[in-house]
């Protein structure tokens, strides 16, 4: 069964800042001998005033920062659907369509988080699975709409990891299965809700569920964009395959061979054609 496609719905991870200086004590240390007490309460001043001055280089953005394909976008998210997400910047709001998006980073969110979008990304799930149960709740934003983005992203994560475990045979098929139903009964606006239906069908393909991945994969392609349509008629196809329904798999890659060539980029794992087989 050819369930572990690696299906990279966030990448491109950049982790926030970097490490504060550690070379101003040192240099304190080296000259110690050649300086007057003068030169000391000065050279003191100067490295406390340094070192107060270096959280802004790498605290948390007071923006939302959605990372897409070719640039990111910043100002402030004001609405989120399973199609789009609204960010509104200097009083402009931009709509920025699901399949554009690779992920986004909330301003506020617990620092973790993005932690675990890196870890996942790199597919260690285990590890991310780790930092997302030690997300203190307490440190998410008490803004009720940002408090429901973030819940929503960890959500959201803990469903992939739980999948991608259970799908390399490291957890239940059917526990990550319930997991990912949850998700979608509770957050039917996320702009994840595409990437969660194939993670779905996935789900269903390997317990040999192939009618109910189809179902899953259907839903795919009720999206208003031609690649996530493209995207589900390729997954149908793959299904059939599976299935060994060569006929029927055949059929739904002649779907996408008719689609718009302009579209190219079968979804944000960069699937293309040439993974289809040629007879």
């Amino acid at each position: 069964m050819k369930n572990n496609r690696n299906h990279c719905w966030s990448t491109g991870f950049s982790l926030p800042g970097g490490e504060p200086p550690h070379h101003a004590p040192s240099l304190l240390r080296r000259h110690a001998k050649a300086w007057t007490p003068t030169s000391w309460l000065g050279a003191l001043l100067a490295c406390l005033l340094f070192t107060c001055t270096q959280p802004a280089t790498y605290a948390q953005s007071s923006l939302d920062r959605i990372h897409r394909r070719n640039g990111t976008d910043r100002g402030k998210i004001t609405a989120i659907s399973s199609q789009e997400v609204t960010i509104s910047k200097g009083g402009v709001a931009t709509n920025v369509p699901a399949e554009e998006i690779r992920r986004i980073q909330f301003a506020g969110e617990p620092a973790e988080l993005n932690q675990a979008r890196l870890a996942a990304a790199s597919g260690q799930y285990q590890e991310a699975q780790q930092i997302l149960r030690g997300i203190d709740s307490s440190s998410i934003s008490r803004d009720g709409i940002r408090r429901d983005f973030v819940s929503q992203d960890i959500q959201f994560y803990n469903a992939l990891c739980a999948a991608k475990l259970a799908l390399s045979g490291q957890g239940s098929i059917e526990q990550a299965g319930q997991q990912v139903a949850d998700f979608y009964t509770r957050n039917r606006k996320s702009y994840h809700i595409p990437a969660l239906f194939e993670l779905w069908g996935d789900l269903l393909l390997g317990a040999e569920k192939f009618e109910e991945a189809r179902s899953r994969y259907s839903m795919l392609g009720k999206a208003r964009s031609p690649i996530y349509k493209m995207r589900s008629a390729l997954l149908i196809g793959e299904s059939y395959q599976e299935e060994n329904k060569h006929a029927e798999a055949l059929i739904e890659f002649e779907k996408v061979l008719q689609s718009d060539r302009k579209s190219t980029r079968l979804n944000s794992s960069h699937t293309d054609i040439s993974r289809m087989p040629s007879s």
